[in-house]
């Protein structure tokens, strides 16, 4: 089972929900979340969230791509 969050466009009201993959997505706003005076009829989308980047390997930090410092000596 995943997580989705979804937002309403017409209360503004963000809400997660635990469903699996296969099920389809909200469409309109559950009446047990929603703040307006007709419960359940807001749009609501799906918020997509940037995925968390893991850098491995050289060349990905500061100290990687700093100049060499050479002494004249």
């Amino acid at each position: 089972m995943a997580t989705y969050e979804y937002k309403c466009a017409t209360c503004g009201k963000v809400f997660e929900v635990r469903q699996q993959m296969k099920d389809d997505a909200y469409t309109l706003c559950p009446e047990d979340v929603c703040d307006q005076p007709v419960k359940g009829q807001g749009h609501v989308e799906r918020v997509i969230h940037a995925g968390n980047v893991i850098y491995k390997g050289e060349g990905f930090y500061k100290t990687d791509y700093g100049k060499k410092v050479t002494s004249d000596e």
